[in-house]
């Protein structure tokens, strides 16, 4: 994974994504400078979207095997309506949190 520029201290790192439960099923994944400690928040998830995000992977399985080019098209377009359920989530969950902060 290439390096990026932290904004607060501008040393370079690697990316180490971690994740930490905040409340109940909501789970952040950020990663810290480990220069200065700045936490960067990436991404909000809940039980649904990982549910989702696992339907999608099964989803994407399926489309590999897929016997014909219709089948092909009604799964990735059942794909894309979940990626677009999960992007709606995670940016309300995003607003909840940050809001917050």
């Amino acid at each position: 994974m290439p390096n990026v520029k932290c904004d607060y201290c501008h040393n370079e790192f690697e990316i180490n994504l971690q994740k930490r439960t905040i409340e109940r099923d909501i789970e952040l994944a950020f990663f810290v400078c480990p220069h200065c400690e700045h936490e960067y928040h990436s991404f909000y998830t809940n039980s649904k979207i990982r549910t989702r995000h696992n339907k999608i992977n099964e989803l994407w399985a399926k489309a590999r095997t897929a016997s014909n080019n219709y089948r092909v098209k009604q799964i990735i377009r059942r794909i894309n309506e979940l990626v677009q359920q999960n992007k709606d989530e995670m940016n309300r969950l995003r607003e909840r949190y940050e809001a917050s902060n």
